[in-house]
C-alpha cells in the first residue's frame, strides 16, 4: 500500500508536568479575594470617611486623579501591613488562609519575596493607572478562565494558587 503524502503527521502527544499540587478552584480564589477585600474595607472605609471622601462624593464632587492615586497607595500599604508577613511565611493572604489555598511557584515551592513583589505589584498596581488601569485589571481577572486557572498577574510572576494539604 502506498503512503498518503497528504495525511496528517502522526505523533504521540503527551503533556509532561511536574506539578505535585492541585490547583485551587476558581470559586475558592474568588471567595478568598472577597474575604481580603472585606478586611481591607474594614480599614479603608473609615480612613476615607475621616478624609472627607464621602462628603465630596455626596456633594457631587468627583475625586481627582491624585486623590484616587493617594488612596490607591494607602490601600497597597494597608494590604502589605495586613498580609505581608502571611505572604512571606506561607504564601497566603488572610482570605487564602481561611479557604486553605496558597501561592506557589511552577515547581511547587513557596514563592520568595521577589516573586511575591512582582505578582502583587502587577495585581495591585495596574488598577492605579489612570483611564486604562481598570480595563487592564478586568483582562487580568478574565485570564482565570484559562485551563491553567492563572490570572495575568499569576502568569507575570510564574505562580499558581493551589489547595493546601491536597484539599
Amino acid at each position: 500500500m502506498e503512503k498518503n503524502h497528504f495525511e496528517a503527521p502522526q505523533a504521540e502527544l503527551t503533556t509532561e508536568t511536574n506539578q505535585q499540587y492541585q490547583l485551587a478552584s476558581r470559586w475558592r480564589r474568588f471567595f478568598a479575594a472577597m474575604v481580603d477585600s472585606m478586611v481591607m474595607m474594614l480599614i479603608l472605609v473609615p480612613i476615607m470617611y475621616f478624609a472627607g471622601f464621602f462628603d465630596d462624593v455626596m456633594n457631587g464632587v468627583e475625586p481627582g486623579i491624585l486623590f484616587n492615586l493617594l488612596f490607591g497607595l494607602i490601600g497597597v500599604a494597608v494590604f502589605v501591613v495586613i498580609n505581608g508577613q502571611f505572604l512571606i511565611s506561607t504564601g497566603q493572604t488572610v482570605g487564602k488562609k481561611l479557604l486553605s489555598i496558597k501561592i506557589v511557584t511552577e515547581d511547587d515551592k513557596q514563592a520568595d519575596f521577589g516573586v511575591l513583589v512582582a505578582r502583587y505589584a502587577f495585581y495591585l498596581g495596574i488598577p492605579l493607572i489612570p483611564i486604562i488601569g481598570g480595563f487592564i485589571n478586568f483582562v487580568n481577572i478574565l485570564f482565570i478562565f484559562s485551563g491553567s486557572k492563572q490570572c495575568l498577574h499569576d502568569r507575570v510572576a510564574a505562580t499558581y494558587v493551589v489547595n493546601c494539604n491536597g484539599g
